[in-house]
């Protein structure tokens, strides 16, 4: 899988593609949860997941994913 290139939260914009922490590809919207991994965006498809990273990024759903944001 290639390496993410997610948007900076700052630049992002309604309708811009990402990449979720799990891997999966959306279309980012108002209001998408996000944190940093390594200084690289991470946009989360639930909180749910956001609170999950928080509290263990190599625990939570970004594990799935972990090795392309290295």
């Amino acid at each position: 899988m290639d390496k993410p290139t997610n948007p900076d939260p700052v630049d992002v914009q309604p309708g811009d593609l990402i990449t979720t922490a799990c891997g999966g590809l959306t279309r980012y919207a108002l209001g998408v949860e996000f944190a940093y991994y390594k200084g690289k965006p991470v946009y989360f498809c639930m909180p749910a997941c956001k609170q999950d990273y928080l509290r263990s990024p190599q625990a939570s759903c970004l594990a799935l994913t972990l090795s392309n944001y290295e």
